[in-house]
């Protein structure tokens, strides 16, 4: 389901019009209808006013769960207006994936003695001089 078909079913479900939704948000209610026929894609900034106005955290309009909303308010994402909501799951789930690898790298290394320590560093250092392990 799309932003825009979320926005739609969420507006019917609280009874009200696209006229209604955009005055709460401050929009036109030709912008809501855009954003629900899928016409165009709100920026981030948008879809909070409208999150807002429907009354639901911001995750349900995007379809993501709130873990990955809250690693996006962290990464300030909601902030970058720059970044087009079809964009931002993508890149949430991919930090999550890295923080995710990154926290089972670091607790493999924590459970190292000082002696371990220094070899996983060095270890890691002759990876990076790999080029099948460098390219993307």
């Amino acid at each position: 389901m799309t932003v825009g078909e979320k926005i739609k079913e969420l507006r019917i479900q609280k009874g009200m019009t696209q006229k209604e939704l955009g005055k709460k948000c401050g929009f036109a209610d030709s912008a809501i209808r855009r954003y629900e026929l899928g016409n165009a894609n709100p920026k981030l900034e948008t879809i909070q006013k409208i999150s807002n106005a429907l009354e639901v955290p911001i995750w349900t309009l995007l379809g993501i769960s709130k873990q990955e909303a809250v690693l996006a308010y962290e990464n300030d994402y909601f902030n970058k207006t720059e970044y087009e909501t079809s964009e931002l799951s993508p890149m949430i789930k991919n930090n999550i994936i890295q923080e995710a690898r990154f926290n089972k790298l670091k607790n493999a290394y924590n459970s190292l003695n000082d002696s371990g320590q220094q070899e996983a560093i060095k270890r890691v250092k002759e990876l990076t001089e790999i080029r099948r392990y460098t390219e993307k």
